[in-house]
């Protein structure tokens, strides 16, 4: 069946329209949350790699010194990047 836009009751149209509209909303805001998620795991990744990096470079002297062995740099890392500091 064919509709024409001048037999719509606009009456009527408006709340499913805006119905439509908070749905769509509502599928952006899904994926644009799942989108920071996942930028946010990639740069905790990123930070991870670079602390690695930088332990790895380090002598086993300055490892022991700090506490790490060179098969503990990565779980280290990850401990360094993780830890959240909740304040005094």
């Amino acid at each position: 069946m064919k509709s024409n836009l001048s037999t719509i009751n606009t009456v009527s149209a408006g709340p499913q329209f805006r119905h439509l509209a908070r749905q769509a909303a509502s599928s952006i805001r899904n994926g644009v949350s799942k989108i920071r998620a996942r930028f946010s795991s990639f740069h905790t990744s990123l930070k991870i790699g670079r602390m690695e990096a930088v332990l790895g470079n380090l002598s086993d002297e300055q490892l022991a010194q700090v506490g790490v062995k060179r098969s503990g740099i990565k779980r280290h890392a990850e401990y360094l990047i993780g830890y959240e500091y909740d304040g005094l």
